[in-house]
């Protein structure tokens, strides 16, 4: 078991695919994102360690749609 506590969701860091701006700064559970540099927003995947690491109550409390 890990010492650290994995309950809350995390940001997610990804490349803008319009302006190439490699940290826009993400949580995790959200759907889309909005780049810092060039203002647009794009789609945002939910990462596969999200669900795993997000439990039921964050979900209920932050709106996640990701699935187990």
């Amino acid at each position: 078991m890990s010492a650290i506590d994995f309950t809350h969701p995390f940001p997610d860091y990804v490349a803008c695919p319009h302006c190439g701006e490699p940290e826009v700064e993400v949580w995790c559970y959200a759907l889309t994102a909005t780049c810092h540099a060039c203002e647009h927003t794009f789609d945002h995947p939910i990462p596969a360690e999200c669900e795993d690491i997000c439990d039921d109550e964050v979900r209920a409390r932050t709106g996640c749609r990701s699935v187990r």
